[in-house]
């Protein structure tokens, strides 16, 4: 099992979902995702959903530009996300349920989760 999902988005802004499905950060796995995004597209923005690394704090979501599949982390922001993303990531979440067992995720906050309701 892969530590992290690559989720196409149909957004305005974002590209690319990054939902990491460990408590390991994005350097971890940085160069499978690099060549992931060599295959999608050229150019864009991902959004970093790092909630199982973080909690569902302040930065939880990053966005991080990219260029032929390199990701430029010195334009990283922390980000506000709508409902509608942050649905997407638990149900995607939800779906690799089994990444909830090492989390710092709080036991009513992983049965959000399970019940697929958006944190």
């Amino acid at each position: 099992m892969k530590d992290y999902i690559l989720y196409s988005l149909n957004d305005e802004k974002y590209g690319v979902l990054l939902l990491c499905l460990s408590h390991e950060n994005i350097f971890t796995f940085y160069q499978d995702v690099q060549q992931e995004l060599l295959s999608r597209n050229s150019k864009g923005i991902i959004l970093l959903d790092q909630l199982l690394v973080t909690g569902n704090g302040d930065n939880r979501f990053v966005s991080l530009p990219y260029d032929c599949g390199k990701i430029d982390f010195s334009k990283a922001e922390n980000v506000m996300v709508s409902n509608t993303i942050r649905k997407i990531s638990v149900e995607l979440l939800n779906t690799n349920i089994s990444a909830l067992k090492s989390t710092i995720l709080t036991d009513d906050q992983q049965e959000m989760v399970r019940q697929k309701i958006a944190i």
